[in-house]
C-alpha cells in the first residue's frame, strides 16, 4: 500500500505470533499480517522468541522480530507450549 507515493509500514507488537503454519498459538494475528501484506503493506512483527526459532525471519515483505526476554534462553516459556 502506498500513500503520496510511499510505502506504508505497519508495526504489529504480539505476545504471540506463530511459528509455523501449524502453530495454532496466535493464529489470528498471522491471518491478519498476512492479509494486510497481501494488500501492499510492509509488515514487521515484534514478538517474544521461542526458544529454537530464529530471532530475525523475513518472509517476503513480513519481517518477524523475535526478542530475546529471559536468559538462559531454554528457560524462556512466554512464548512457548512448554
Amino acid at each position: 500500500m502506498t500513500k503520496n507515493g510511499k510505502t506504508v509500514n505497519v508495526l504489529v507488537i504480539s505476545s504471540s505470533y506463530p511459528s509455523n503454519s501449524d502453530e495454532f498459538r496466535g493464529t489470528f494475528i498471522g491471518r491478519l499480517v498476512k492479509c494486510l501484506s497481501e494488500k501492499g503493506y510492509n509488515m514487521v512483527i515484534l514478538t517474544p522468541h521461542t526458544y529454537g526459532d530464529d530471532l530475525i525471519i523475513s518472509q517476503g515483505s513480513i519481517k518477524v522480530i523475535r526478542f530475546p526476554y529471559f536468559f538462559p534462553l531454554p528457560l524462556q516459556r512466554l512464548s512457548s507450549s512448554g
